[in-house]
């Protein structure tokens, strides 16, 4: 809170002195900065944990520099102009670390400096080797020192944030393996799934959730009035799945048969003992998209529980390794494949996100999965 307060406390001289650099009248900069000092939502918004203080404060720093570094312009290569120029790389940088939206101040600052680079160029008083110092002083403080600043960034918060917290589940299963504390971080568990493993299934979109269900039932109206099927941001004892064959359980007293690119499975719910299942039946939110639920008794449905499941890239005879397998769940009587739509369920779906059965068979990260966590005792 009082880094955002610092922060957006210098939003208010940093107007000032844009304003006053633009205009060269006080009174137009002092009217400037006391927008903002009234200004009920740069007050606001600087009270709470946002990036907008942040953000904010880097798009008015490289402004400010930009301009700072216009003034140098008939003396280049001096201290200030190389500190303001350096100072402008370093906001712009930090723009873009905050937000992807930084990009347009990126925008405005190349555009800035083409034209200071124009004008150079047709200087006759300017020779090509000056020029060229120009360009490549341009190119190191604007190009490669953002891009090294942003990148070190990244490195800094990779270093400092190697702990485990309660928003694991954001993060990608091979990201989570580096956290220290998190389960998976020097997990010791079978590589290769097998029929009768209790396993966990990710989807591959950016915070994609955790394959999920409970008992609830999707509302009338609302495709068939069966088991509801999410997607869950949180680790919970209902993200766990049993890998089946589809005709009949597993006998415990046989041999670990393990699981192949190209079988068909059936994945049944361990907490309800309901099987993974798609029909012609429009789903909550994606037009065009078959419903996915939660179907049968004790483990038993019908044929459209069934699913075949693939490997990204592999052949008939692939194993599929848990972590590392990119896997893709197609239905095995409409064709339909398993979807994350990213949409959030209302309030009769717990705000989860809405799992589909997709028609469209192009790969995408919504329709990819990975298996995270697995348990098979008999499995080495």
């Amino acid at each position: 809170v009082q880094l955002c307060a610092t922060l957006g406390s210098c939003l208010i001289p940093f107007a000032y002195l844009i304003v006053l650099e633009l205009t060269g009248s006080v009174t137009a900069a002092l009217l400037s900065a006391a927008i903002l000092v009234f200004d009920t939502g740069c007050i606001t918004i600087s009270q709470y944990i946002l990036l907008d203080p942040i953000l904010m404060f880097f798009i008015l720093g490289a402004v400010l520099c930009m301009l700072k570094f216009n003034v140098m312009r008939d003396r280049p290569f001096c201290v200030y102009w190389w500190l303001w120029l350096t100072l402008t790389g370093l906001n712009l940088a930090g723009a873009l670390g905050v937000k992807f939206v930084g990009i347009f101040v990126i925008v405005l600052v190349g555009l800035n400096t083409m034209c200071d680079l124009w004008q150079l160029l047709g200087n006759t008083r300017v020779s090509l080797g000056a020029f060229g110092k120009h360009l490549l002083a341009r190119m190191l403080c604007l190009i490669l020192l953002p891009l090294a600043f942003y990148t070190a960034l990244f490195g800094i918060h990779f270093l400092v944030l190697s702990k485990s917290g309660p928003g694991d589940g954001f993060f990608s299963s091979a990201f989570q393996s580096r956290l220290i504390g998190n389960n998976l971080h020097n997990a010791s568990m079978p590589e290769h799934i097998a029929y009768g493993s209790i396993i966990t299934v990710k989807n591959a979109r950016t915070a994609g959730g955790y394959l999920h269900s409970h008992w609830h039932l999707y509302p009338e109206g609302v495709g068939v009035r069966q088991q509801q099927v999410t997607t869950y941001l949180h680790k919970d004892h209902n993200n766990l799945w049993i890998i089946k064959k589809p005709e009949h359980n597993p006998d415990p007293d046989c041999p670990v048969e393990h699981v192949h690119h190209g079988h068909v499975i059936r994945l049944e719910h361990k907490e309800t003992s309901r099987n993974i299942h798609s029909h012609q039946h429009e789903a909550p939110l994606t037009k065009k998209h078959q419903q996915v639920t939660g179907y049968g008794m004790n483990g038993t449905g019908d044929s459209n529980d069934f699913w075949r499941i693939e490997v990204v890239g592999g052949q008939n005879g692939d194993l599929i390794k848990v972590l590392r397998s990119k896997i893709r769940l197609t239905h095995l009587a409409t064709g339909c494949v398993l979807y994350s739509s990213g949409k959030t369920l209302p309030k009769w779906g717990w705000e989860q996100v809405e799992v589909s059965c997709s028609p469209y068979l192009r790969e995408t990260p919504n329709s990819l999965w990975n298996i995270e966590d697995h348990i098979n005792a008999k499995c080495k």
